[in-house]
């Protein structure tokens, strides 16, 4: 690139602020507008610029100016010799150009239903054949089958000429096999990813680019100096309170599901609680400086018998910078926020206490914590981040006390020698740990998933022969009778289901027909408020069942 590249002069100027600078992205966006083509390659680094100045722009003049640039990068694609199918602009959710992912049965089949001209299977990219031949086997009459071996056409050609009007694709027409058949939904879920079918997605529809996906506040927060880097406090944050935050009707909630489904899958990434997103299940909390979350439950029918899946959305001025699972079980919850990569370096910090802000008050969040995955085991981005004092900084302790006490030697030594870093080195011998943030003063603990689910296979083996169905049975009657529940006459199907579902955790509690009658009453309220409309009462409930915690520590030691 030049050295007077405007391209590369806005983005060198996009995060900083204040009247000059205004002044002067505004003309360096007027230069670009009279360029009549820009390089693959700088293309892209308007693109992410130009998303980065959506989410903070200076003021009304240069947010209208970005916006006209995002809505012309469509004709620049049309001004580079490859068009749509740039190598250099493939896969990077460019407006107008084109993705190719192996997406899951539910995400490919709500891009075939909205867009059905954008999505098709992309046979290039698809390197090997023989799942999807043999899965599709399973879909077809003894005759077929039969008749199959003597064709003299491929299967591909036998696939083209089955469409019909209302399926007038090949991704149309396979989603249609899996749909029509006899399978259960999460058969025909995993039958369609074990076959890797990539999709190849065009994102030739405005609003389907990276740089596109916005929701249009009522209100634009203008930033109109330069970004605060602030190291506040989290735990005072995170408390104070949000007030009332009322479901989304599902017709909102629906276009907040597809927002967030389009901020991710124009970056080709995906996620299990969007991908079974609940229309009836949304909440969007406005917080502070242009940050609002969007937060996303899922169906009954998906949910898991112990933890509260959820999705969130970070939206700064309604364009979306970043998004994470959040799965909290009794009061605790691994903590994780993935940034797009326009918005590192930001207000990072801000971004997480509003998202654990609204964890703690909706979910009965009360503990976050971090794998040793998130401080740098087997995760060279996380030890070349320096994530392990990222979050240190934050407040969070590391929960193995060799690495805590190393901690702390390396910040005594930060204080006395002003300008030390720590060394990649130490920074590999502090990765082994987990880290935490505890707002209850020690008196939460974290229940390990692994060992959990260790001990009930442990239990399913001993007393019912590995048998999981006779289990299921067994303990959802054995459970019953503990905690006193009599007729389910007016239960719903997805209470039952629930019940059916943490029957086999419950049943290795020995003393469960112990407990006072408070505390079964509140084990019967969790099991019935995870078939609610949402599944945040369930998880608020269950953080304050203290003996449920403490039991389940108990039968994970005793198996």
């Amino acid at each position: 690139m030049r050295e007077d590249d405007p391209v590369r002069a806005l983005h060198s100027l996009s995060r900083s602020f204040g009247r000059p600078s205004a002044r002067r992205k505004l003309e360096l966006l007027a230069e670009i507008a009279e360029l009549p083509r820009l390089a693959p390659r700088r293309l892209l680094l308007l693109h992410s610029t130009l998303d980065f100045m959506r989410a903070y722009p200076d003021d009304v003049r240069v947010l209208a100016e970005v916006r006209r640039h995002v809505a012309g990068l469509r004709a620049r694609v049309e001004a580079v010799p490859e068009g749509a199918d740039s190598p250099v602009l493939f896969n990077q959710g460019f407006p107008g150009a084109v993705n190719s992912y192996p997406y899951s049965f539910e995400i490919a089949r709500d891009l075939a239903r909205r867009l059905p001209d954008c999505a098709e299977v992309d046979w290039d990219e698809l390197e090997d054949e023989t799942p999807l031949a043999s899965t599709l086997e399973l879909f077809l009459a003894d005759a077929e089958n039969e008749s199959m071996e003597s064709m003299q056409v491929g299967w591909r050609e036998w696939l083209a000429d089955s469409h019909t009007e209302d399926r007038p694709t090949d991704l149309a027409c396979l989603l249609g096999f899996f749909e029509r058949s006899r399978f259960t939904a999460l058969e025909k879920a995993c039958l369609f990813e074990t076959c890797g079918l990539p999709i190849r997605y065009e994102l030739g529809r405005p609003g389907t680019g990276k740089a596109e996906v916005e929701s249009r506040p009522t209100r634009i927060c203008f930033q109109t100096s330069e970004l605060r880097r602030e190291r506040f406090p989290l735990r005072p944050r995170i408390r104070e309170p949000i007030g009332p935050l009322p479901l989304l009707s599902p017709a909102r909630g629906r276009e907040r599901i597809e927002l967030a489904r389009a901020a991710l899958c124009s970056r080709n990434l995906e996620i299990h609680p969007l991908i079974y997103a609940n229309p009836a299940d949304v909440r969007h909390f406005e917080s502070a400086r242009g940050i609002d979350v969007v937060l996303i439950g899922v169906p009954p029918e998906h949910r898991s018998a112990l933890s509260a899946n959820t999705f969130f959305l970070v939206l700064k001025n309604g364009v979306p910078i970043a998004y994470g699972p959040a799965s909290p079980f009794l009061g605790c919850c691994e903590m994780g926020i993935n940034l797009f990569p326009e918005f590192r370096g930001g207000e990072i910090r801000l971004v997480y206490s509003q998202v654990m802000r609204l964890l703690h008050h909706l979910l009965g969040v009360d503990y976050f914590y971090l794998t040793s995955y998130g401080m740098g085991v087997d995760n060279e981005e996380a030890i070349q981040s320096g994530a392990f004092w990222f979050y240190r900084k934050m407040g969070f302790l590391a929960s193995n006390p060799e690495v805590e006490a190393l901690a702390r030697e390396e910040e005594a030594r930060m204080r006395a020698e002003p300008g030390y870093r720590c060394s990649t080195r130490t920074l590999r011998r502090l990765s082994p740990t987990e880290a935490y943030l505890d707002l209850t003063g020690g008196r939460r603990r974290q229940l390990s998933f692994a060992r959990l689910g260790a001990a009930l296979g442990r239990f399913i083996g001993r007393r019912f022969g590995g048998n999981r169905r006779l289990a299921e049975e067994r303990c959802e009657r054995a459970v019953v009778r503990a905690l006193r529940i009599g007729s389910r006459a007016g239960w719903s199907a997805d209470e039952k289901r629930a019940l059916r579902r943490l029957a086999p955790v419950l049943a290795m509690i020995e003393d469960l027909s112990g407990w006072s009658a408070r505390e079964r009453a509140g084990m019967v309220r969790i099991l019935r408020a995870k078939a609610a409309r949402s599944e945040a009462p369930a998880s608020r409930l269950m953080s304050r069942h203290q003996r449920l915690g403490e039991a389940l520590s108990r039968a994970i030691e005793s198996l």
